[in-house]
């Protein structure tokens, strides 16, 4: 009974790990190369997801890439910012900001209006 029981628990901590990232270009924005995260994409009324820019290597000082998490509201084509964490160089974290920004309309050709449309 309990090799059953723990058979049950492993699979239930085994189905409950995220998804490996599924880091997918969406070009280049302001001098920074931009990712989307496919298997953080969770769908509702609002779509979550995360965002990586890597930062040129001739223009980093302390921070090699940042990862934000994104939410768009597909209905009205808006998206907003909810947290960004700076990553070193080493892949340590370091600055976090989870302070959302206000919900902006996402501009036709954007990178937000791609993401738009893979997954809304």
């Amino acid at each position: 009974m309990s090799l059953i029981l723990s058979f049950l628990i492993a699979a239930s901590l085994q189905s409950a790990a995220p998804a490996a990232p599924d880091w997918r270009p969406l070009g280049e924005v302001g001098g920074y190369v931009a990712f989307w995260d496919r298997a953080s994409v969770v769908r509702g009324d609002v779509v979550r997801l995360r965002m990586r820019f890597i930062i040129p290597p001739a223009t980093r000082r302390d921070y090699a890439y940042w990862i934000s998490r994104v939410e768009l509201r597909c209905a009205t084509a808006q998206v907003r910012t909810v947290e960004t964490v700076n990553y070193r160089p080493d892949d340590s974290p370091g600055t976090i900001d989870n302070n959302p920004v206000p919900w902006e309309p996402i501009n036709p050709g954007s990178l937000f209006d791609r993401i738009r449309r893979e997954v809304c």
